[in-house]
């Protein structure tokens, strides 16, 4: 990296130099250094561009297989959740025939209440009726 930089230096030098006590600089040894320079530096940025490709294609390589690890493991997580959705389902129980004489337990039924003791509103969507007797 110094070779641009010294190769700059010599040309300005070359440049600033007006009627001076300085010998004249040879201009094709300048043309020669900065060609070198400029040589060397475009072999440096060949060989980072080497290593960047060797790098990205490295990490493509391992976003590729984290890619297919995290679908396994999505995979994995459906099966879980299905099995666990199929343990917690509410078990299918099946109707029972209702017996004479006894509610039918999918009708819903009124009760009149009338002037009892009540807690809550009057037009609740749900009333708990309690019966009980004092024998």
């Amino acid at each position: 990296m110094r070779a641009p930089i010294l190769a700059f230096a010599c040309l300005t030098m070359a440049c600033d130099s007006g009627p001076s006590e300085q010998p004249p600089v040879d201009t094709e040894a300048v043309k020669v250094a900065v060609a070198s320079a400029l040589e060397a530096n475009n072999k440096t940025v060949a060989e980072t561009h080497k290593k960047l490709a060797a790098s990205h294609a490295k990490l493509t390589q391992q976003l590729s297989a984290s890619a297919e690890q995290l679908a396994q493991l999505g995979t994995q997580l459906d099966a879980i959740d299905k099995k666990l959705d199929d343990k917690l389902a509410a078990p299918k129980v099946p109707d029972r025939p209702v017996k004479p004489g006894r509610p039918d337990p999918k009708e819903t039924y009124k009760v009149a209440v009338g002037d009892a003791h009540y807690k809550g509103p009057k037009d609740a969507k749900v009333t708990i009726v309690e019966w009980s007797d004092f024998q």
